[in-house]
């Protein structure tokens, strides 16, 4: 099981190294797609937080706390040693680039508007704050076939890293070729 805190690095290094800047509402959200993703997927969690239905979403209070003293300034780029090739694993890694590729194209604001559409959160939200969004809520969401994301199958053999970076220091995100695969 990853650490919410290295998941949540790996958001904020490649928005900060792809669309300039990560804010604590857009993170929050990667994450809970994220984990409702890897629970359709692995049937077991990302991570271990808690997921809370929110007024603006789902949140890892945990997550916002740490990167709240930001506010809706972006959340600066971690140090490179602060990441290291394992502290997530394979799986792992290959389920946040697919959810990269399916959600890192929404902006903070599209993706809580996305949630608010999505019967684990409609289901947890009463509009007092704090409320769990259940890991089952999720699982059983995200499982519906509408639902699922591709999975990119990524020989990470095959990719060097130096945290999630190649040797130039550029993220490494596999590429899509002409017939709609990804590859490395």
């Amino acid at each position: 099981m990853a650490n919410v805190f290295k998941v949540a690095e790996f958001f904020i290094t490649w928005a900060n190294d792809s669309s300039g800047h990560m804010t604590n509402l857009w993170l929050n959200k990667l994450l809970y797609f994220a984990q409702g993703q890897y629970l359709a997927r692995e049937s077991s969690p990302l991570f271990a937080e808690q997921i809370q239905a929110w007024k603006h979403g789902p949140v890892v209070p945990e997550v916002y706390h740490k990167y709240k003293v930001c506010g809706d300034a972006p959340i600066p780029t971690p140090e490179p040693q602060d990441m290291s090739d394992s502290d997530l694993t394979a799986t792992e890694k290959e389920l946040l680039f697919d959810v990269i590729r399916k959600y890192g194209i929404y902006n903070a604001w599209a993706l809580r508007d996305m949630s608010h559409e999505t019967a684990p959160w409609k289901n947890s939200f009463n509009g007092d704050f704090f409320q769990e969004i259940t890991q089952k809520d999720m699982q059983d969401f995200f499982s519906l076939d509408g639902n699922k994301i591709k999975s990119v199958e990524i020989d990470f053999s095959k990719v060097e890293f130096d945290g999630y970076r190649d040797k130039e220091g550029y993220l490494v995100l596999p590429a899509e070729d002409d017939d709609g695969d990804w590859e490395v």
